[in-house]
């Protein structure tokens, strides 16, 4: 579950129930043995804080042909896992220049924006402003802001900065409609 930041010594050792495997963005360490002989387990995703991996920890499990990185390359101890196997990781966490051992295919994907947000007020009092953040959120699960062009329609009534402030131009008595893009 979410908040478990190490995944203990043999903790899934011979766990024949494994198929697919997604740990929580929370976990930072696998240890030595900790998935070892689980016969049905296939794919692995390896959260991007995971900053090692232990000797023999997916190691003999013979149906496990590909694991997930989203994020920089881990410290992998001996036997970290069996081969062959598909390694994919994403663009820009380091992985382009990683050492590809024997029996790895290493698959590289580009990172591509899935879904934006915007986060501000609803509304402007006459006269204010509102700062506005754009983030984005990524393929690999990560979440950052952004900084995106920014406008508003129509401008009659707001103008928005480069950096998201929109400011109401105070030029009607009446609760008028604008929209903000990014």
């Amino acid at each position: 579950p979410e908040g478990v930041e190490s995944i203990g010594y043999a903790a899934f050792y011979k766990c024949s129930s494994l198929m697919n495997l997604t740990l929580p963005s929370s976990v930072t360490t696998i240890d030595d043995f900790a998935f070892e002989c689980c016969d049905s387990l296939s794919s692995v995703t390896i959260p991007s804080n995971v900053t090692s991996i232990g000797s023999y920890a997916f190691y003999a499990c013979p149906k496990l042909k590909t694991m997930e990185f989203l994020g920089e390359p881990p410290v992998f101890g001996s036997y970290s896992y069996s081969t062959p196997v598909t390694f994919y990781a994403y663009a820009g966490h380091g992985w382009e220049n990683w050492n590809v051992p024997s029996g790895v295919v290493l698959t590289i994907r580009d990172l591509t924006v899935e879904s934006i947000a915007i986060n501000g007020s609803a509304t402007i009092e006459t006269s204010g402003t509102v700062n506005y953040v754009c983030s984005a959120t990524w393929n690999d699960g990560m979440t950052t802001t952004v900084s995106p062009t920014w406008s508003v329609t129509p401008n009659t009534y707001a103008s928005v900065s480069k950096a998201g402030i929109v400011t109401n131009k105070n030029t009607t008595t009446t609760d008028q409609t604008a929209t903000l893009t990014a």
